[in-house]
C-alpha cells in the first residue's frame, strides 16, 4: 500500500520521509518542516497557533454605568468638541453628528474609549457620588501642541520689530508684510488650536466684530478654554481693559457734543 503525506496528499518515498514520534504518520521532511510539526490534527507533535486577535485589559473591563450628572467629550481625528451631558451625545450619535469610531472621555476616567463602548454601557438612574480620583484625570487637551499667550504675545511683539525693518525702504515694504501675514497665520492657527478651537476659526478674522472677539482670546484667554470655558485672573484683567478702552471711546464721541 501507498502510504501519502496527510500534508500535500503525494506518496511518501521509503527513503524520503519523516516519522512522527507520536502518531507514527508518516511526512515528507519539507511538508514537516513548512507545518512545524505534524499535520495530522489532535497529535501531541501538531504546532499550536498563535492567538490572531490580542485583547487587552480594557477591552474585557466593562464600562462603569453612565451618569446623566457627569460631562462628556468627543473626538474624531484630532478635533475634540464638548463638554454634552449624556442625553446630548446620545442625540448627536442618533443625528449622525458623531459615530462609533469617535472616542469619548468621561469625566472621572483615565482614557478615551470608542463611542460605541460608552453607548452599551448602563445608565445609572441614582448617580452616587464620585469618589475622589487619587491618579490624574485625563487632559481633554491632551495631544495638541502648547502654544500660550506669551509665547502668541512674544511672537508678535517680534514681528512688529520685523514688520519696522522692512519698512525702511520703499522696494522691501511689500515683502515684509507679506511675510508679517503668512507668519502671523501659522501661530494664530496655533492658539486657536491651544484654546480647543477647530483650525478653520481663523477664517473668521474676516468677518468684523467676531475678529474683534477672536482677536481678544487669542490674548487673553487660558488654554482649553473653547472645551472647559474656565476663565482665570488673565482673561478677567483682559476683560476689565478691553471694557474700559470701549467707555474711554464713549465718552471721547459723547463729551464734545455735550458741551456744544
Amino acid at each position: 500500500m501507498v502510504e501519502k503525506c496527510p500534508y500535500c496528499r503525494e506518496a511518501v518515498e521509503e527513503d524520503d520521509r519523516m516519522i512522527c514520534p507520536s502518531c507514527k504518520t508518516p511526512h515528507h521532511p519539507d511538508c514537516w518542516h513548512e507545518n512545524e510539526g505534524c499535520t495530522i490534527f489532535g497529535c501531541e507533535n501538531t504546532p499550536v497557533e498563535e492567538p490572531k486577535v490580542a485583547v487587552t485589559e480594557l477591552d474585557v473591563t466593562p464600562m462603569a454605568a453612565n451618569s446623566p450628572t457627569a460631562k462628556y467629550f468627543l473626538a474624531r481625528g484630532g478635533e475634540k468638541s464638548g463638554p454634552f451631558s449624556f442625553e446630548e451625545v446620545l442625540e448627536r450619535h442618533r443625528r449622525g453628528f458623531s459615530a462609533d469610531s469617535d472616542l469619548c472621555w468621561r469625566e472621572g476616567t483615565r482614557e478615551w474609549v470608542p463611542l460605541s463602548r460608552v453607548l452599551a454601557a448602563p445608565i445609572d438612574s441614582e448617580p452616587a457620588k464620585v469618589p475622589e480620583v487619587l491618579e490624574e484625570e485625563a487632559d481633554p487637551m491632551a495631544g495638541v501642541p502648547r502654544f500660550g499667550r506669551r509665547v502668541y504675545f512674544s511672537w508678535l511683539f517680534g514681528m512688529l520689530i520685523v514688520s519696522k525693518l522692512f519698512m525702511i525702504s520703499e522696494s522691501t515694504v511689500l515683502v515684509g508684510a507679506l511675510a508679517v501675514l503668512v507668519g502671523w497665520s501659522i501661530i494664530a492657527y496655533k492658539r486657536l488650536r491651544d484654546l480647543g478651537y477647530a483650525g478653520w476659526y481663523l477664517v473668521l478674522f474676516f468677518v468684523p466684530i467676531v475678529n474683534i472677539l477672536i482677536g481678544f482670546h487669542l490674548l487673553f484667554s487660558p488654554r482649553g478654554y473653547a472645551i472647559t470655558k474656565k476663565r482665570d485672573w488673565v482673561q478677567i484683567t483682559g476683560i476689565i481693559l478691553c471694557l474700559g478702552f470701549f467707555l474711554l471711546i464713549v465718552l471721547g464721541i459723547a463729551l464734545p457734543n455735550l458741551s456744544r
